[in-house]
C-alpha cells in the first residue's frame, strides 16, 4: 500500500526565482509530476519524495486498488504570509511559496482509475476565502475500493511574530467535491463523510454506486448528493431489492428514505430535489437496488422495434429506438401511482403536457405527458420539463 498526495506545483521553494508555484488550474489526475509520495502536504522538508499516478501500477505504486490519494486545498490569509515572507530561509525549512490560495482542482476523463482510499480535507485555519478541492469525474470511471475521508494533515512552517505564532502540523478537515458528469462512474466500496459531496452535473447516464451500504452498516454514505437528475442513478449493490415500499423523500431535510428487507437506508439530497419522485428497482446484476427518478405518464407512446408502445405495456428486453438511431434493450420498469387527491394537492407531481408539435414540426407526435423534472433534450442541451412552460403549447 502507497500513500499519493496531490501536490501541483512549479519550482522547489529553494530561492527567490525557484518559489514553489500552486497550480489551482483543473489537472490531470495522469499527471505524474503532480503526485508526491507520502499522506500530508509538507512545505518544510526538502527535497519531496517524488511520486507516481496512484493505481497506476506505475513505478512506485502498488497498483490498482492498493494506493492512498490525499489532496487538498486551503487558504492562508495574506496578512500571515506577508508575515511568513519576513522569515524565509530555505536552509531552516522555511522555502519560497508564491501566493496565498492552494486550491486542487483534479480531473479524470478517461479510463479507470482504481484506488484503495481517497481523502479530499481542506486547510482553512487561517483563510479569508476557504478553499476546498473539486475532483472531476468526465466519462470516466473512479473505483474506491475503501472510504472516501475528510480528514489529513499540513506540515507548515512555524513562525513566530510579535506575539503571533502560526504554522505547524496542522488537522485539515472540510472535505470537497467528486463531480460527475457526461457519463461518469463511481464507484465506492466503503463509507463516505458527512463533507463529501457528489456532485451530478448533468442528467447524462452517471452513476453513484455505494457498495459500503449495507444491512449492517446502513449509515455508510454520509455525504451529500447534489443535482441529481433524470437520467442519473444511485446502486445500493449490496441491498438487495425488495419492492416492499416505495423511497420517501423528506420534502424539509431533502432526505430520502429507502426502505428494503426491513432496513431503511437514508440519503441525503440538496434542495435541486424537491418535487422529485423517486422510484426504486432491481440493479443490473439483480443483487442490489437503483434509486432513479421516475420519467414518464401511462400512455406515453415508446418507440421500439415492434413499433410505438404504451410506456405501461413495455416489456424487459424490448428493443427501444434511443436518440441515435441505434436499439437498445430495455433492462428494467419501475411505476408508482397517486391517488388523484394526492397528486392534486401536490402542484410538484403533476405531469407537463407537450402539445403534439409544440417542440419541432412533428415533435412530438402527439400531445406528451412527462413529469416535471423529466430532461426534454432540446439543441443539445437537457433541459427541465417544467422550464419550458408557456401556458400554451
Amino acid at each position: 500500500m502507497t500513500d499519493y498526495v496531490w501536490f501541483p506545483v512549479t519550482g522547489d521553494g529553494q530561492t527567490s526565482l525557484t518559489p514553489y508555484v500552486w497550480n489551482s488550474s483543473p489537472q490531470s489526475w495522469n499527471i505524474t509530476a503532480n503526485w508526491i509520495q507520502g499522506s500530508a502536504i509538507d512545505f518544510v522538508t526538502y527535497p519531496l519524495t517524488p511520486g507516481d499516478v496512484p493505481g497506476s501500477g506505475s513505478g512506485s505504486s502498488s497498483g490498482p486498488g492498493n494506493d492512498n490519494a490525499y489532496i487538498y486545498s486551503g487558504e492562508i490569509q495574506q496578512s500571515y504570509m506577508n508575515i511568513y515572507n519576513s522569515f524565509v530561509n530555505p536552509a531552516n525549512g522555511i522555502p519560497y511559496i508564491y501566493g496565498n490560495s492552494f486550491q486542487s482542482n483534479v480531473v479524470i476523463n478517461s479510463g479507470l482509475v482504481d484506488i484503495n482510499n481517497l481523502t479530499l480535507a481542506a486547510f482553512n485555519q487561517y483563510a479569508d476565502s476557504p478553499q476546498f478541492s473539486t475532483l472531476s469525474v468526465q466519462g470516466a470511471t473512479l473505483e474506491v475500493q475503501g472510504s472516501i475521508s475528510d480528514t489529513g494533515t499540513l506540515i507548515f512552517p512555524t513562525i513566530s511574530f510579535l506575539g503571533t505564532t502560526f504554522g505547524g502540523t496542522l488537522t485539515a478537515s472540510g472535505g470537497g467535491t467528486i463531480d460527475l458528469g457526461t457519463g461518469a462512474t463511481v464507484q465506492i466500496g466503503g463509507t463516505v463523510a458527512s463533507t463529501i459531496n457528489l456532485d451530478f452535473l448533468d442528467g447524462n447516464s452517471n452513476l453513484l454506486s455505494l457498495g459500503g451500504v449495507t444491512s449492517s452498516a446502513p449509515t455508510a454514505f454520509g455525504g451529500v448528493i447534489q443535482n441529481f437528475a433524470v437520467g442519473d442513478t444511485i446502486d445500493l449493490t449490496s441491498v438487495q431489492f425488495t419492492g416492499n415500499a416505495a423511497p420517501v423523500l423528506n420534502s424539509t431535510t431533502n432526505v430520502l428514505t429507502v426502505i428494503e428487507g426491513g432496513t431503511s437506508y437514508n440519503l441525503q439530497f440538496d434542495a435541486s430535489v424537491s418535487g422529485k419522485t423517486f422510484v426504486a428497482s432491481a440493479d443490473a446484476s439483480g443483487n442490489g437496488t437503483d434509486i432513479t427518478i421516475a420519467c414518464y405518464c401511462a400512455g406515453t407512446a415508446i418507440a421500439t422495434a415492434r413499433g410505438d408502445v404504451a410506456v405501461e405495456d413495455l416489456k424487459i428486453g424490448d428493443l427501444l429506438l434511443t436518440a441515435s438511431g441505434k436499439l437498445r434493450p430495455l433492462k428494467w420498469i419501475v411505476t408508482r401511482a397517486y391517488s388523484a387527491r394526492f397528486a392534486r394537492n401536490n402542484a410538484e407531481l403533476l405531469p407537463i403536457r407537450f402539445k403534439a408539435g409544440s417542440l419541432a414540426p412533428g415533435v412530438p407526435a402527439r400531445d406528451l405527458l412527462v413529469s416535471p423534472k423529466h430532461a426534454m433534450f432540446l439543441d443539445g442541451v437537457l433541459i427541465p420539463a417544467e422550464h419550458l412552460v408557456n401556458g400554451a403549447t
